[in-house]
């Protein structure tokens, strides 16, 4: 009886210390842009030969896919939602230096997707982190379509958008605490440690993948937002083990927030996690070094092992939320959306979500006439809006 006192007493003064005062909302979104293109021809060309001709018909395909109408799509998108925040994947900037590039089987290939996004935005949505990941800056990949010489040049971005009404600060994680928490610092964010390289004819190329993330104060609550976009799940297909690049990523990505955010912050972590809740962990023990000898697990599991509420899940009833990935020209006439990789995680447990939803799945969805219609994105985008309870101290 006396502890059962104790507990009372303690329960009534913290309701005297602490009391709900309302409700804060925020809504988020993630989009992944989509390159236009299977890049896997290009890492299995045997020869010069053959990754020059790989990289032409990637480059025909990316124009063929019309990256200027499809962004203009994905921005309509946003515009309808108005979430507070937006994390991007595969912002992709292409750029071309000799006279190879005004062929016009690719000309319009050479286009920056964060510049025409925040274009078709017209001011309602800003640019407010960046990292950068794969990066061919010049001298960039020399190559020849129809006799003609060309050098290209190619930059992978994730970038966070604000909406014009809402502040939001990028997080500096070179120095926490004085210690140094982000290894592979790039633009506003990090880069993995762990990333596979792609061989080619012409050399190696390393697959950066990263992470960034903004502060922002939206409805009266604070509020730390993350994107990512993390390795496919076997970037080697012939090796099940090749899982480990997008596991450890997934690691360091929850060490390094769990670690570094703020107790007055809630934290939401949005973007291409490449991994669904069926995968399946691999066990070990594995010819791998630790701690991944012990076994291999997805990046969806680690998330939900380290306490994240996966938002989806919150839904009622029970739909799919498939988000991935449509044909390589975006031409199928009906949805082949079939994997849920796309994700909104919440370490703090919303009290209410409203409007979670799969965007962009829909024929209507698809870019305007002229020529033939097609898919925004391989990808849907993922929309959601989380309700917390704000607390406020009493003296």
């Amino acid at each position: 009886m006396k502890n059962y006192f104790c507990a009372l007493c303690f329960l009534v003064s913290f309701c005297f210390l602490v009391s709900f005062v309302g409700a804060a909302n925020i809504k988020v979104m993630t989009q992944n842009q989509y390159i236009g293109a299977d890049l896997t021809p290009l890492f299995a060309a045997p020869d010069e030969a053959a990754f020059n001709a790989a990289l032409v018909n990637a480059l025909q395909t990316v124009a063929a896919n019309r990256p200027a109408d499809r962004m203009r799509a994905l921005a309509d998108d946003i515009a309808k939602e108005r979430p507070a925040l937006v994390g991007l994947q595969e912002v992709y900037q292409f750029q071309c230096s000799g006279p190879g590039c005004s062929d016009p089987s690719i000309a319009s290939a050479f286009v920056d997707y964060l510049q025409l996004t925040v274009n078709a935005l017209d001011g309602t949505y800003q640019e407010v982190a960046t990292v950068v990941n794969l990066n061919i800056p010049g001298p960039g990949i020399p190559f020849k379509i129809n006799g003609a010489d060309a050098v290209l040049s190619v930059v992978d971005r994730d970038v966070i958008l604000a909406r014009s009404d809402i502040e939001a600060i990028p997080v500096d994680y070179t120095v926490f605490q004085g210690v140094g928490v982000c290894l592979k610092s790039s633009g506003d964010g990090c880069n993995y440690s762990l990333v596979p390289e792609a061989p080619t004819p012409l050399g190696s190329i390393d697959v950066e993948r990263g992470f960034v993330a903004v502060d922002a104060t939206i409805d009266g609550k604070n509020y730390r937002f993350v994107t990512t976009h993390l390795e496919v799940q076997q970037p080697d297909p012939t090796n099940p083990l090749s899982q480990v690049f997008q596991s450890a990523q997934a690691a360091e990505l929850l060490q390094i927030l769990l670690n570094t955010t703020p107790l007055n912050r809630s934290l939401v972590v949005i973007g291409d996690m490449n991994s669904d809740p069926t995968e399946s962990d691999i066990a070990g023990p594995l010819p791998l070094p630790a701690p991944f000898n012990s076994g291999i697990v997805t990046p969806y599991h680690q998330f939900v092992e380290a306490g994240f509420t996966d938002i989806w899940e919150l839904r009622p009833g029970n739909p799919p939320g498939d988000t991935c990935c449509q044909a390589e020209d975006l031409s199928n006439r009906r949805s082949a959306l079939d994997q849920r990789i796309d994700m909104i995680f919440s370490l703090e447990v919303p009290t209410k979500v409203k409007k979670v939803r799969v965007v962009g799945d829909k024929a209507s969805d698809k870019t305007s006439p002229p020529g033939v219609r097609l898919w925004p994105s391989d990808h849907a985008s993922l929309t959601g809006e989380l309700q917390f309870q704000l607390l406020t101290a009493q003296k």
